[in-house]
């Protein structure tokens, strides 16, 4: 499974029932119902074990609302499949979507406004230029339907929707992050001094994109203007930095990065 892949947890969920969902290794999905717990969460065992028939680690997870299902990425598989699992009780694998042009599968992401509700998939290919977001329709969850996909060179990572259907997608080499029209795949803009990033978030609170790029010998977290697509800040942040979330009740992001060097706190202090 490769270095990390056989490891867990990975991806992580909650739904308006407050039922945590988490990736885990070897495939399987664990979900916490969390209404009456109470920190420090010592007792707190998985109120269900899910196996989505993956060898190697579940990945990134997503939830649609609308049709009621969990949406699991198995990038390592041959080929990469996404599980479709009833997000109700007892919580079934309906169905399974194969990619096998894919060398692996990234994001789902929930679009409510696009045509009703469908679910958004970044694929990367077997070549740079293949990489595409799929358009997943999930109303008839036993029999899921790859409606369309947009072609998304060099970009097939993060995923986070802003304002008027912007849909900010992470890029990989480094390369800048593009804003593509969530509706039809068009690219709006190139946001002009980033350097690529893995996830990546939209904070309501203040209408900035977040994202995170730690593989280079200066990492930095990009902060964007939603509105605009326009690159507002550079900010130092920490090796192998590659995720993100924030607060829109008070504006805090989060950044985890791994143990801080002797240069990495240099650059910190700047």
């Amino acid at each position: 499974c490769g270095r990390i892949e056989g490891m867990g947890p990975s991806g992580v969920v909650v739904t308006p029932d407050i039922h945590l969902w988490a990736d885990d290794a070897h495939g399987t999905v664990k979900v916490f119902d969390m209404t009456d717990a109470k920190p420090p969460f010592s007792d707190l065992r998985p109120a269900a074990t899910i196996s989505t028939g993956a060898l190697c680690r579940a990945d990134e997870i997503g939830f649609d609302p609308k049709d009621h299902v969990i949406v699991v990425g198995n990038p390592e598989e041959h080929p990469p499949f996404a599980a479709i699992i009833s997000s109700d009780a007892p919580y079934e694998v309906l169905s399974k979507i194969s990619f096998p042009d894919a060398s692996g599968l990234e994001q789902p992401l929930w679009d409510p406004g696009l045509k009703g509700g469908r679910m958004l998939l970044t694929v990367p290919g077997k070549g740079d230029d293949d990489a595409k977001i799929a358009i997943l329709d999930l109303s008839k969850p036993k029999a899921p339907v790859v409606e369309t996909t947009y072609s998304t060179p060099n970009c097939s990572s993060g995923l986070a929707l802003g304002p008027s259907q912007h849909l900010l997608v992470g890029c990989e080499g480094g390369k800048p992050l593009i804003i593509v029209n969530a509706l039809n795949g068009k690219k709006i803009t190139t946001v002009a001094g980033t350097h690529g990033a893995d996830e990546i978030w939209y904070n309501p609170g203040d209408n900035h994109f977040y994202a995170p790029s730690g593989f280079s010998a200066t990492p930095t977290l990009s902060v964007i203007d939603a509105e605009s697509g326009k690159l507002l800040y550079n900010l130092p942040a920490g090796s192998v930095s590659h995720s993100v979330a924030a607060y829109s009740g008070n504006n805090h992001v989060f950044v985890p990065i791994t143990i801080p060097t002797p240069a990495s706190n240099r650059r910190m202090q700047c």
